[in-house]
């Protein structure tokens, strides 16, 4: 694991030297800039659905200050959470999932209807990275579900920014249409 974060500095051409932190009296580390929620999107988006991933990227800005440390992806505002198995998380650097994607080595742990990922390294500015989140299956239930991202800055003591709602549509058709008769008849 070590070996895959020396690898990540210097396929990103970093230095020794990580960005100035940004911290208050009391020790709680910001960041200068705070980091953007670029896009989340879902494939395939049919409800009752096997294979999914949902795709969430997040772009840290040069002038942030501070690496990205970690974030947490909350699903409490959903009909349905989305159960997720935390060894079945993965990030890569950029936008898009390719085969020369550069994976990212992450640590991410499922609390209820949290998501937390820690980014091993922390991303540093200028940096974009794409989560995948692979579900067992997709909701049974249709509409459009929310995913809350709060950005974690590396330190003891971080303060938690939260960055906005990514947005996906859930459409019913999977599991050979029998979701519709179901909710047709509830």
């Amino acid at each position: 694991m070590k070996r895959m974060g020396i690898l990540l500095w210097a396929a990103l051409g970093l230095s020794g030297s990580p960005a100035f932190a940004i911290q208050t009296a009391d020790g709680t580390t910001y960041f200068q800039q705070v980091p953007r929620l670029l896009k989340t999107a879902v494939s395939p988006r049919q409800t009752h659905t096997r294979g999914a991933t949902l795709q969430i990227t997040v772009q840290v800005p040069q002038e942030a200050g501070e690496p990205l440390q970690s974030l947490v992806i909350d699903q409490s505002q959903n009909l349905e959470v989305l159960r997720i198995n935390s060894e079945r998380i993965t990030a890569v650097l950029g936008e898009s999932w390719h085969s020369e994607a550069l994976p990212v080595p992450i640590q991410s742990e499922i609390r209820g209807s949290e998501l937390h990922i820690q980014f091993l390294p922390a991303l540093p500015p200028g940096t974009i990275v794409t989560l995948g989140l692979r579900p067992i299956s997709t909701p049974t239930t249709s509409g459009a579900y929310l995913y809350g991202v709060t950005a974690l800055a590396r330190g003891s003591q971080p303060y938690p920014h939260f960055l906005g709602y990514g947005r996906v549509v859930f459409a019913d058709g999977g599991n050979g249409g029998r979701n519709r008769l179901w909710h047709l008849h509830r």
